[in-house]
């Protein structure tokens, strides 16, 4: 697990969702755009939910290790999250080909 830090605020998710994330954000920033996606997380009881969040140049982002807690390990992605990872790197490939 990964927490991303956005701001202020810690946005806890799975591995994948913190790289994928991650990547897209570079692709944007490296083409000079910004994008708002909704990303999978977890609320304080470990029911998922979402945020929503503007990428883009000049919002800087952190993946970091989250620390061990009751939601162990990414064994289990939500079909938010398969979703989540498809849908943005679908995006993030179309920004590297400049569409």
């Amino acid at each position: 697990m990964k927490n991303i830090r956005y701001g202020a605020e810690l946005v806890l998710v799975c591995d994948a969702v913190a790289y994928t994330t991650i990547d897209y954000a570079v692709a944007l920033a490296q083409s000079g755009l910004a994008d708002r996606v909704t990303i999978p997380t977890f609320d304080a009881m470990g029911c998922d939910t979402t945020v929503t969040i503007v990428l883009g140049p000049g919002l800087p982002l952190l993946a970091q290790e989250a620390p061990d807690d009751e939601l162990g390990e990414d064994s289990s992605w939500s079909e938010g999250t398969s979703g989540f990872i498809r849908d943005v790197s679908s995006r993030t490939e179309s920004v590297r080909e400049g569409h």
